[in-house]
């Protein structure tokens, strides 16, 4: 079988995903190339540890300068990959509808030979123009199977479309969430007393994280403002500190303005920029008390997941999609609005020594990784007809 895969190659989840795919498939004997096309414009190796072949749309440096030559030049190099590469392959595998895709759908679905597999990751489609979701119905359409990470996206997609979503074939696949095994590790080998001294944290205050990156969707600056306007919750300003994850991407003047903010804040606050690893990432988790998840839209927070699994308080929006995990058993609290959080925080901080949930087994049943392996691949075991 040949996948290619049209997505982002550095994502975690899209790489976690694979790399499982692929050892699945090793361990049954099957014979497998996975490669992807992906947006990168810098130079890459032409493969790495998980795909076979890696196609980028690497640009001339004579054209960084030359904003809109620049734009153009990436998008007829896209058309010419679309052109040479798609009716190789048996299937094509889009994670996420990226803008460059939508405006050449017609180019490449053309060029489709194999079965063609959409994941919509949730703003993919959520935060898309009119215009955009017109190109994203001719996507849906000639789709052998579009997966979900929730129901709420599959009711989001019929109220819109109507009749005119003419597939049926809608199924829920998760993520395989890889920092989730790393964190069973850490978990095992350090407090967390020793995850906070190990990124340099304050252990001796209850570690607040707001959202899990610099991404202007997580409202930062928002839940900077009302946590100030709450006189209860400063009263035990000096019981926390509170942790911005800003690591990616990279916005600096949003980062700056998140900052500014900070310094006149009277809650203590850290900012972690540089890239963290895996490892890193889940000593944060596993550090962290109470997380914070407030983005404007989403479809399922892997970091939200990880941090439920390391046993810590989060509190999220009750806007976004997650009534599944709710139904899974899942203990966390919502909010009706971002005016509602600092009396719930200080609800949570009153309450943290308070340990009544099964999150961490939870978790482990739903999102067992051989479970989920398995459930990826029939989408791809399916006889191959062209054009259906």
């Amino acid at each position: 079988m040949r996948l290619l895969i049209v997505g982002n190659r550095k994502h975690q989840l899209i790489r976690g995903l694979i790399s499982e795919i692929k050892q699945y498939y090793k361990l049954n004997n099957k014979k497998v190339i996975i490669d992807v096309l992906s947006q990168e414009i810098e130079d890459v190796k032409k493969s790495d540890e998980i795909f076979d072949n890696v196609y980028t749309l690497r640009l001339p440096k004579i054209l960084g300068k030359f904003r809109t030559l620049r734009g153009l030049f990436k998008q007829l190099l896209f058309r010419y990959r679309v052109k040479s590469l798609l009716s190789n392959y048996d299937i094509i595998h889009v994670h996420y509808m990226e803008d460059i895709i939508l405006r050449d759908v017609d180019c490449f679905l053309k060029n489709i030979e194999g079965k063609l597999v959409v994941s919509v990751w949730g703003s993919d489609f959520l935060r898309a123009t009119k215009e955009k979701k017109e190109k994203i119905l001719k996507l849906l359409n000639q789709a052998k199977f579009i997966t979900i990470s929730n129901s709420k996206i599959e009711k989001s997609l019929r109220n819109y479309y109507k009749e005119s979503l003419l597939n049926d074939n809608i199924t829920t696949n998760y993520f395989i969430i890889e920092p989730l095994y790393v964190l069973n590790e850490i978990k095992k080998k350090y407090t967390k007393e020793e995850s906070s001294k190990h990124l340099s944290l304050d252990n001796n205050r209850i570690i607040v994280t707001i959202g899990y990156n610099a991404s202007i969707m997580q409202q930062h600056l928002k839940i900077l403002k009302v946590l100030e306007q709450e006189d209860k919750l400063k009263y035990h300003r000096n019981k926390i500190k509170i942790v911005f994850p800003v690591t990616y991407p990279k916005n600096e003047p949003y980062i700056k303005k998140i900052k500014e903010k900070a310094k006149k804040s009277c809650y203590k606050i850290e900012f972690l920029e540089r890239f963290m690893t895996n490892e890193e990432v889940a000593h944060l988790r596993n550090a962290t008390d109470i997380m914070v998840q407030l983005q404007t839209t989403d479809m399922l927070s892997a970091s939200m997941l990880e941090h439920l699994y390391a046993g810590n308080k989060v509190i999220t929006g009750n806007w976004l999609p997650y009534d599944e995990l709710r139904d899974m058993g899942l203990v966390f609290d919502s909010v009706d609005s971002i005016e509602n959080l600092p009396l719930t925080l200080l609800n949570a901080i009153n309450k943290i020594n308070l340990d009544n949930n099964n999150n961490e087994e939870i978790i482990n049943v739903f999102f067992k990784k051989d479970l989920l392996v398995k459930k990826w691949t029939k989408l791809y075991n399916i006889k191959n007809e062209k054009g259906n």
